[in-house]
């Protein structure tokens, strides 16, 4: 029987959760042969899973979402260029500026953009016959760990859209960036402006089809919330101190030796990095602090980025 996507993804978060006992058990005992020879095996059986993985997405090839517009300009099959074309310029924007989050958070990396473009590589793939539907695409183009950008970036734009309320959505921007409101705000001013309604489908990995329905109410409320959130200029700081969460779901804690403890999200860029540093070791680094307001209900938020880790004592010359 073919393993599927589904299986591949819990088998590997279950077995880098015994890694990761095996690893603190030998911590306290090293040298124990027993746990090393485990470690070792888990690893192995680890590294064929995230084989398995990779190729059941690079089978898949792209993925679809379609964007279908419901409303007076959209009648017959047919919208003016202007307002097609402002709709999808907006959108990819959003999805571009999604994928670099994810992927570099906030680091500043030389030709960042020039390299989303070619790993998501967003396509107009198709408009659909008697409907206003857009069909577009993205390269899944997984990584060694079989985990694919676009994918990624897609999850989490439904997760985005489908806050319930805008303290939710405010809560939720963590999923898309800061750098994506100004995007996003224009594709759903877009919608509004153009009396347009939106329904939203992709087909996921696991044969699921994720919709989202905007009416033009939500679509008018998405476009408020946004509009009225005021993102300050990132501050960095660097840190010292130990490790003491590290998610493969791109999600770190540290206790600092001042007495702090930062949690917050680290970038698909560092993930190599963050799997050769135990939970509990000591290690340096950099994390850009991010204020955004909500200006509507006047909550303030604090978003935390890894921009930068090493193991104290060491150096990474690739930073």
């Amino acid at each position: 029987m073919t393993t599927t996507y589904k299986q591949l993804k819990n088998r590997i978060e279950e077995i880098n959760q015994r890694i990761l006992e095996e690893e603190n058990i030998l911590n306290s005992s090293p040298g124990n042969m027993a746990i090393e020879l485990n470690l070792n095996s888990l690893k192995n059986h680890l590294q064929e899973l995230y084989t398995q993985l990779k190729q059941v997405n690079e089978d898949r090839y792209k993925e679809v979402i379609s964007l279908r517009l419901i409303g007076k300009p959209a009648q017959f099959g047919s919208i003016p260029l202007s307002i097609a074309g402002a709709l999808t310029s907006a959108f990819s924007d959003a999805l571009h500026t999604t994928s670099k989050y994810l992927q570099f958070g906030q680091r500043n990396i030389k030709n960042s953009n020039k390299i989303i473009s070619n790993t998501i590589d967003l396509r107009l793939e198709a408009i659909g016959k008697g409907s206003t539907i857009f069909y577009l695409s993205g390269k899944t183009t997984p990584d060694l760990y079989g985990n694919s950008l676009i994918q990624d970036s897609l999850d989490n734009l439904f997760k985005f859209v489908s806050s319930e309320n805008g303290e939710d959505l405010t809560n939720n921007l963590n999923k898309v960036g800061l750098s994506s409101i100004k995007h996003y705000s224009r594709f759903f001013r877009e919608l509004n402006e153009d009396g347009l309604e939106l329904e939203m489908d992709w087909i996921t990995p696991n044969n699921e089809t994720n919709k989202w329905y905007g009416d033009k109410d939500r679509i008018l409320s998405l476009y408020n919330t946004l509009n009225k959130i005021q993102v300050a200029e990132p501050q960095e700081f660097a840190f010292v101190g130990k490790l003491i969460t590290n998610s493969l779901k791109g999600k770190f804690e540290i206790d600092t030796l001042d007495k702090r403890t930062i949690a917050g999200t680290f970038p698909l860029d560092l993930l190599d990095k963050m799997k050769t540093i135990h939970i509990g070791e000591e290690c340096t680094g950099v994390i850009s602090k991010q204020i955004f307001l909500n200006s509507s209900t006047n909550k303030e938020r604090i978003e935390y980025t890894l921009v930068e880790i090493n193991i104290s004592g060491q150096t990474d010359l690739n930073l």
